[in-house]
C-alpha cells in the first residue's frame, strides 16, 4: 500500500486529488470539506479506537469501529492518512500492526509519500482555517517547533524500521510534476499522475496553498 502522509496542510489532499482523478482509487475515503479530504476512514477509525481518543483526528465525525486485525489486513493500493508523522507514537503503532513481514507469509511492505511543509507556514495555514481545525484532536494541536521535532523523529522511525519512503517539499514540488511522478515511481512504478489531470487540479489560489 502506498500511503500519502506527512502532516496536515502539506499538500496531501492535492496529491490525493490528482491520483484519484488519474484513476488510482482512494478507497475508504472520508468526504471532502473545505480544507481537504480522502482521509482513509478505516485507518482513522483504527487510530481513534487504539488511542482511546474519540476526537481523533477530529470530532463530530462517525468513523468505523476498526479492530487491529482489520487494520493489519488493510490492502488498499493507495490511501491517505495525513497525520502519521505528527507524532512518533503513530509510526510505532503503524509498525506494530503493519510490519514489513506478516506472520506466516511475506507481503510487499507499505511505502510512504511524505509531504513536508515549512512548519511555520503549516501552523499559519491552520490558523487561517481555524473554523475547521479547531475541532482537531489535542494530539494534532501543535506548535511549529513541536511539529518540526515530531516529524523529524517520525521520519527517523520510518528509516529505522526499514520502510521505503520519498519526501516531497510543498509547495516547491508543485512546480515540477516530473519530480512528483519520479518520487511516486520509486515507491510504486504503477502509480503516476496524469499531466492533463495535474493541469486541471493544480491551482495555487485554492485552499491547498492558503
Amino acid at each position: 500500500m502506498l500511503l500519502i502522509t506527512g502532516t496536515q496542510r502539506s499538500g496531501t489532499s492535492l496529491i490525493a486529488t490528482a491520483l484519484a482523478k488519474s484513476g488510482h482509487r482512494m478507497e475508504f475515503g472520508a468526504p471532502w470539506d473545505q480544507v481537504g479530504g480522502f482521509e482513509n476512514e478505516l485507518i482513522c477509525g483504527f487510530y481513534q479506537k487504539y488511542l482511546g481518543d474519540p476526537t481523533f483526528p477530529w470530532e463530530n465525525y462517525s468513523w468505523p469501529d476498526v479492530e487491529p486485525g482489520q487494520f493489519a489486513a488493510l490492502g488498499c493500493k493507495v490511501a491517505k492518512f495525513s497525520f502519521l508523522l505528527m507524532n512518533p507514537a503513530f509510526v510505532t503503532i503503524w509498525h506494530k500492526f503493519r510490519p514489513l513481514l506478516v506472520t506466516g507469509s511475506r507481503r510487499s511492505p507499505d511505502t510512504f509519500l511524505v509531504m513536508n511543509r515549512d512548519k511555520q507556514h503549516l501552523v499559519a495555514s491552520k490558523q487561517r482555517n481555524w473554523g475547521q481545525f479547531q475541532h482537531d484532536s489535542f494530539l494534532l494541536q501543535q506548535s511549529a517547533d513541536e511539529l518540526r521535532i515530531n516529524m523529524q523523529t517520525s521520519v527517523g522511525l520510518l528509516l529505522h524500521f526499514g520502510y521505503n519512503f520519498q519526501v516531497l517539499h510543498f509547495p516547491q514540488c508543485t512546480s515540477d510534476l516530473a519530480k512528483i511522478n519520479d518520487a511516486l515511481g520509486l515507491l510504486d512504478s504503477s502509480i503516476q499522475i496524469d499531466p492533463k489531470v495535474w493541469e486541471e487540479v493544480f491551482d495555487p489560489t485554492k485552499i491547498h496553498f492558503i
